[in-house]
């Protein structure tokens, strides 16, 4: 899929392909895990003015969002990728300590971007990187939840300070019914009963991760 990506990037393409400054690997992925759950990309991309338009309508009415284009044009309807779209959310996740492997760039060679997939070594101890900063409250949700998301990076205490502020606090409330955490992890957690509740879509914190009318999908 990787090898496939660079290609495409490097043979061109109509937008929003031409949009992308560059493609960066971060998470077991570059670790050399052989078997990862799915591949985490970050993207740099220009937003010009068709980009702008089509991303404000979709957070005022219900269009489309182009991430799901932009997508579409690097990885076909592949799946087994997590995407992280934009400079400002990448610099954010490497503020957070995340190492990123910057596998293309506008002007890359594509021999010199597949020597640096190539130049990843297989390391079968490689997996998930150690979540010690996960605050409790939220254990099993990264079996649902990218470790990327918005939801997973509230879960993580990056200083124990914070745990123990009377500013702040975490409490675990079960809500029946609603989700089966021990069902098997994929994009639909939640009942049919729970969809048929909320026809318009999801809460809307779900709903800005990818959530529409009930379902979700991962960038």
């Amino acid at each position: 899929m990787l090898k496939e990506m660079l290609q495409r990037l490097d043979a061109g393409g109509p937008w929003p392909l031409e949009l992308v400054d560059a493609v960066y690997v971060f998470g077991s992925s570059a670790r050399g895990a052989l078997e990862p759950n799915d591949v985490d990309l970050a993207v740099d991309f220009r937003q010009d003015e068709a980009m702008r338009q089509r991303l404000i309508a979709y957070l005022v009415s219900s269009g489309r969002d182009p991430r799901i284009d932009l997508r579409q044009a690097l990885i076909g309807r592949k799946r087994g990728a997590q995407f992280q779209f934009g400079a400002a959310e990448r610099e954010r996740l490497e503020g957070d300590g995340v190492v990123m492997l910057r596998l293309w760039s506008r002007g890359m060679p594509l021999a010199a971007a597949l020597a640096v997939l190539d130049g990843i070594q297989e390391d079968p101890e490689a997996g998930r990187a150690q979540r010690d900063d996960m605050a409790e409250e939220f254990e099993g949700w990264d079996r649902y939840i990218p470790q990327t998301s918005s939801v997973a990076r509230l879960g993580r205490v990056s200083h124990p300070a914070a745990r123990n502020s009377s500013f702040s606090s975490l409490t675990a409330s079960p809500l029946a019914g609603l989700f089966d955490m021990s069902a098997p992890a994929g994009p639909h957690i939640l009942p049919a009963t729970t969809r048929m509740r909320w026809p318009s879509a999801c809460p809307r914190a779900v709903v800005k991760s990818g959530c529409r009318g009930g379902q979700s999908s991962n960038w």
